[in-house]
């Protein structure tokens, strides 16, 4: 990417849980497919929990490019990472330089807790929310900050 495009835009990409294990290598894998030398946002995808980490085990496929999350697999998640340590590893990454930012995607208010708990200071907080989905306004009353 053009060095003056490139201060142009903010490029945001995501660590899915399952990856939060070696976050450092999802991050460098990430930055050589984008082509760039560090990211603006980094998030973690989904909390770090087995429930989470199930979103994205085992076999998924739904209609030709789609994905059917309904069946998730929560038995064949074996090991789930540290919260600590993966906060550990993007605070380190973002003292260097690779990350300007990091977030967290579909945190609910526990797992939010827990996260700045490791002293990360969090930039976004994407939750899910429609006229289908509108979970987080139990947790979160008008207002409120965490």
């Amino acid at each position: 990417l053009d060095k003056d495009l490139r201060s142009q835009v903010l490029i945001g990409s995501k660590v899915l849980p399952n990856n939060c294990s070696n976050v450092r290598k999802a991050l460098e894998d990430s930055l050589n497919r984008l082509g760039i030398d560090s990211i603006d946002l980094y998030m973690v995808h989904w909390p770090i929990t087995k429930r989470g980490m199930a979103h994205f085990a085992g076999d998924h496929k739904g209609k030709p490019g789609g994905i059917d999350y309904s069946k998730s697999d929560v038995k064949s998640i074996t090991d789930v990472p540290s919260t600590g340590k993966a906060f550990s590893e993007l605070m380190q990454l973002q003292r260097e330089g690779l990350i300007k930012h990091i977030g967290v995607s579909n945190f609910g208010v526990k797992q939010l807790e827990e996260a700045l708990a490791t002293g990360v200071k969090i930039a976004v907080n994407e939750v899910a929310y429609s006229l289908l989905f509108r979970a987080i306004e139990y947790q979160t009353p008008p207002n409120q900050s965490v």
